[in-house]
């Protein structure tokens, strides 16, 4: 299990997924590639290779299903359709959403932890703290459990201001967000243990994100939180 703490002091929690869900979800998605294959084989896209015109074509169907790991994650925010059956996902070592650079290097050292070195960088697993293979280690992420990823968030009680607490605002433009904003931001906090709220929380975070004007690397929760509390503590100072 793993910690972050947020600049108020919020501890995050974050289990890595078992070594049960992370083959589940692998024979889930390897399922879903050999389906295509067979798919590809069952309508004869095969006979494409046998023209010039249309080889381009060909090669880019055959390389396509390969594709689809790197494709998934990237689209959802670090999940497959395996990885969202046994409620996992792909982060950071901070728990923020991982860069594209990130996801490709996962992808591509993917082929040399199950098939290379007779599937050395899959027995890392085994061997890491945060349970990570060989290109996790190398893009500096780890599979994490989603329905335990905030399982010790406080109450957002905690962000109403108090006397003597610090005058300091983590995002001062936080006051340019509007009470109905502020009121959804707390909603999806109160249920961001939720696998299906993640991936909503991860688009909040980037439009919340054009409206303080920083773009940053913290964990959904933790940013959300901090910009919270932010409009919290400017709407208290505009009363005084």
């Amino acid at each position: 299990m793993a910690y972050i703490l947020s600049s108020q002091d919020v501890r995050i929690t974050q289990q890595p997924a078992s070594i049960a869900a992370r083959l589940m979800a692998l024979l889930v998605d390897g399922g879903i590639v050999l389906f295509v294959y067979f798919m590809y084989f069952e309508l004869n896209v095969y006979v494409l290779f046998e023209s010039e015109s249309t080889v381009l074509i060909a090669i880019l169907l055959f390389f396509l299903p390969l594709m689809y790991p790197l494709i998934a994650e990237v689209s959802t925010g670090g999940q497959t359709v395996g990885k969202q059956l046994v409620n996992t996902r792909v982060v950071t070592l901070e728990g923020g959403g991982p860069k594209l650079s990130s996801f490709i290097l996962r992808w591509m050292l993917l082929p040399f932890d199950l098939f290379m070195a007779m599937g050395l960088g899959e027995l890392c697993v085994f061997f890491t703290k945060r349970q990570q293979r060989l290109g996790d280690l190398a893009a500096g992420t780890w599979v994490v459990r989603t329905n335990t990823h905030t399982s010790e968030h406080p109450d957002l009680s905690v962000y109403t201001i108090k006397e003597g607490q610090p005058d300091s605002i983590p995002y001062p433009l936080a006051r340019n967000i509007s009470p109905r904003q502020a009121s959804l931001i707390a909603e999806v906090l109160e249920a961001y243990n939720c696998n299906e709220v993640y991936f909503a929380a991860y688009k909040l975070k980037n439009e919340v994100e054009k409206i303080v004007g920083e773009a940053v690397e913290e964990d959904c929760f933790v940013f959300l939180s901090n910009v919270l509390q932010s409009y919290r503590q400017e709407a208290s100072a505009n009363k005084k």
